[in-house]
């Protein structure tokens, strides 16, 4: 009689052992999802922000930028008295900037830019 209570123990706390151990298996299922979710809300907050301020700055660097190319345009102008040949030197030292931008973008400005946003995207 022994032997068949055993038999029927066995069993049983197999059948309990593997419902425990697929109750577990779905608690890490739901910790790992919500682990995940979390990281992910993570990684879009923290690139928003990065984006928002990004553009902020972006805005006031060109406010500065513009306003003082008016001003130095101005202040050329003075100097060879004729404000417009002040800008037309504004625009020809313009002219040569993007020229020397746009010969070394592919050996140096496009690796860096690209190697900035792989850093932002694993930070």
């Amino acid at each position: 009689m022994e032997t068949q209570t055993q038999t029927q123990t066995k069993p049983q706390a197999i059948k309990e052992s593997a419902e425990d151990l697929v109750s577990h298996a779905g608690d890490y299922l739901d910790t790992w999802s919500k682990k995940l979710l979390l990281k992910v809300t993570q990684k879009g907050v923290n690139t928003g922000a990065g984006l928002m301020s990004g553009v902020v700055l972006a805005v006031l660097f060109l406010l500065v930028f513009l306003f003082g190319s008016v001003g130095l345009a101005l202040w050329i102008g003075g100097l060879v008295s004729s404000a417009a040949g002040g800008f037309f030197i504004m625009g020809g030292f313009y002219l040569v900037v993007a020229l020397v931008f746009l010969a070394v973008r592919k050996k140096s400005v496009i690796p860096a830019v690209r190697n900035m946003i792989i850093r932002k995207i694993y930070e």
